[in-house]
């Protein structure tokens, strides 16, 4: 997958992408790349290029000004596997749903507590997810969680400083792996458990859950500032921390891939295989 994500001009060459940027020029073998995301306004490219990438099958997704998904290059022709991606999707079984949103929330609760454990401010949990998480343990250890991390008087969704810098990064989050979703010829709204009917992502909603714990970590090291440009571009650079997935260290984004790639198979196979993620 390629993120086009800052300024530059596309063009093609001998079944190469040629990316024209302020690092110099940079090329690509077409038949390599699964996917190209645009997630920059400032990109100028040639009809011809979109045409191959059309030809050959790519999905190619544009993002608006909030770097989520907005738009795509659908080919009327060539692209079988994106209309059998969508297909599984929309038949996607309510055991396997209730299954994995049990593994993902296990996942985000194992990594709350890796964040309190790390900063010296450990909570016991022993209750058991259920399928689906019927019991609502995902919002019982929340309580808890935040209360731990920012104080007991701290509540989600107001607009104090603490909160504004969470749903900054959060969002952030979100857009990568909303961007994820529709690389891979998925439908971000179409969700596994959060179903909003005015939520346009709510795949990349359900499997950025257990990542969230990175950003909480970075606003608590900052306790309440205001979130100015460097508090900005440190929420940003969440994406290029390092963690481990399946045991191997790698970046956020990377492993927000990696991750979506283990849902969808999960959900296609009705058997969950989704991998350990730890932040340390």
């Amino acid at each position: 997958m390629l993120f086009v994500e800052s300024r530059c001009k596309l063009s093609f060459s001998n079944n190469y992408l040629l990316v024209d940027g302020v690092d110099g020029v940079g090329k690509y073998y077409l038949d390599d790349i699964e996917a190209v995301v645009f997630s920059s306004l400032a990109v100028s490219m040639s009809a011809y290029l979109l045409n191959e990438l059309a030809t050959k099958g790519k999905t190619v997704v544009f993002c608006d000004d909030r770097r989520f998904p907005c738009s795509g290059l659908i080919p009327l022709y060539g692209v079988q596997s994106a209309y059998a991606k969508i297909k599984e999707q929309m038949h996607w079984q309510e055991s396997a749903k209730a299954s994995v949103w049990r593994s993902i929330v296990i996942g985000k609760i194992h990594c709350q507590q890796e964040v309190l454990s790390a900063n010296g401010l450990e909570y016991s949990f022993e209750e058991t997810v259920q399928e689906n998480d019927a019991g609502n343990a995902e919002g019982r250890f929340a309580d808890h969680y935040f209360h731990r991390l920012f104080g007991r008087n701290f509540r989600r969704h107001l607009t104090d400083d603490l909160n504004i810098a969470l749903n900054y990064g959060y969002t952030i989050l979100c857009s990568a792996m909303a961007r994820i979703a529709a690389g891979h010829g998925y439908i971000p709204s179409l969700g596994i458990h959060h179903c909003g009917e005015t939520n346009n992502i709510n795949l990349a909603c359900d499997c950025v859950e257990p990542f969230r714990p990175a950003v909480d970590e970075v606003v608590f090291k900052c306790g309440k500032k205001k979130l100015d440009k460097e508090y900005k571009a440190e929420l940003i650079l969440v994406l290029n921390r390092e963690i481990y997935y399946r045991g191997s260290c790698c970046s956020v984004r990377y492993a927000m891939e990696r991750y979506f790639c283990d849902v969808v198979s999960s959900m296609r196979n009705n058997e969950v295989d989704l991998g350990e993620i730890r932040l340390h």
